[in-house]
């Protein structure tokens, strides 16, 4: 990964690493440079996020809104909970997507107070697309869309994690937040399963790399499933 995003640094370009996982030789990696590339996205990873004041505004917000909204609407029903007692420190959350909006608030509401109150959300690069909208949108839907970006970012802590190429940046902003005591929610599926709960989609490409790369902080990992 320090290599991928290296080579990315000095020649602008974003590469497959999917692609360049199977590279071998010193020319393979030259056959993966020579291809077209597109060009590099620049994703967002704000620090903002982790200061106080921010959480707790974070906090506050989602007791007074995200909570009883949670409750009411979802009637969520939590099961294995005691299973987290014993453990301490950062977590590394891996959850099935069953809804596009009301994921995060089933699982914060899920998870001990310890964890619900230190977490940070690894999101697909639609956040990205969020920030910032295509030109030819018209002005009320590119503010919308902007505006989901900063109370997305500001409510729920998440940041982009790429699939394809770019997301060394999102592991180490990631690692920043164990770091800090935060631990991090991943959805590896990449989209939204209407499968039966707890039926797992294979994971997508970079999941596998973000645990080798968080695992050199000092947490675990928990497997969560939410339900319709």
């Amino acid at each position: 990964m320090e290599l991928l995003s290296a080579l990315e640094e000095r020649f602008h370009v974003e590469l497959n690493e999917t692609a360049f996982a199977n590279a071998r030789t010193v020319a393979d990696v030259e056959r993966a440079l020579q291809q077209p590339a597109a060009r590099r996205a620049e994703y967002t990873y704000p620090r903002w996020t982790r200061h106080e004041p921010i959480r707790w505004l974070r906090l506050a917000v989602y007791y007074a809104l995200v909570w009883p909204a949670t409750q009411v609407l979802g009637h969520p029903r939590i099961v294995g909970r005691e299973n987290l007692r014993s453990l301490r420190g950062p977590v590394l959350i891996v959850s099935n997507h069953v809804t596009r909006r009301a994921d995060i608030g089933l699982i914060l509401a899920a998870l001990p107070p310890r964890y619900r109150h230190l977490l940070a959300t690894a999101w697909r690069e639609t956040l990205q697309n969020m920030r910032r909208p295509p030109r030819d949108w018209c002005f009320a839907r590119r503010s919308a869309y902007q505006l989901g970006y900063w109370l997305a970012t500001l409510l729920f802590n998440v940041f982009p994690l790429p699939q394809l190429s770019g997301s060394a940046k999102a592991f180490a902003s990631a690692g920043e937040s164990v770091d800090r005591s935060y631990s991090v929610l991943v959805f590896p599926e990449g989209e939204v399963n209407n499968s039966a709960p707890a039926r797992w989609r294979p994971f997508q490409s970079g999941i596998d790399s973000s645990q080798k790369i968080l695992a050199s902080r000092s947490f675990r990992c928990v497997s969560t499933a939410s339900g319709r």
